[in-house]
C-alpha cells in the first residue's frame, strides 16, 4: 500500500510525529563551507591580477546565488519554522520522501559537497603557496 507523503505527516497514537524540513542551522554549515571555499580561493589567487579579476567574478555569483535564495526563503510565508534547537535536530529524525533519516544522517547528505569542495579548495591554496615559495 502506497503512502503519500501527506498521510506519513499525519501522528499516529503510536508514533511521534516526524519533522519535515531541514533546520535553518543547515543552510548557515552550507554557507559558511561556500564561504570558507572562496575565501581559500581568495588566499591563492588574489596576488596576480587576472586570477583577482576572475575570483572577484566567482564572489559576485555566489552573492547573487546565496542573496537570490535568501530573499525567496524570506518571501515564502506559508513554511512552519523549526522550534527545536540545531544539537536537538541533529539528535531527532527527519521525514523524507524515501523515509525517516537521523538528523546527522541529513547533515551529511545537504552538507558533504560544500565541505568537501571547501577542504579540496583549502588544500589546493596550501599547494599553490607551498610551491610559490611562500
Amino acid at each position: 500500500m502506497n503512502v503519500s507523503r501527506h498521510d506519513r505527516n499525519k501522528p499516529d497514537s503510536n508514533s511521534q510525529q516526524v519533522p519535515g524540513e531541514l533546520h535553518p542551522g543547515f543552510f548557515w554549515v552550507v554557507i559558511l563551507a561556500w564561504l570558507w571555499l572562496v575565501a581559500a580561493f581568495w588566499s591563492a589567487f588574489a596576488g596576480d591580477l587576472q586570477s583577482a579579476w576572475v575570483v572577484t567574478i566567482s564572489t559576485a555569483f555566489f552573492a547573487m546565488y546565496f542573496g537570490l535564495s535568501a530573499i525567496l526563503m524570506g518571501l515564502q510565508r506559508d513554511r512552519e519554522p523549526v522550534h527545536k534547537g540545531f544539537l536537538a535536530f541533529l539528535k531527532g529524525r527527519m521525514d523524507t520522501f524515501t523515509g525517516a533519516v537521523s538528523g546527522r544522517g541529513a547533515l551529511v547528505q545537504v552538507a558533504i559537497i560544500p565541505v568537501s569542495l571547501a577542504l579540496a579548495g583549502t588544500g589546493m591554496a596550501i599547494g599553490l603557496a607551498w610551491v610559490r615559495g611562500g
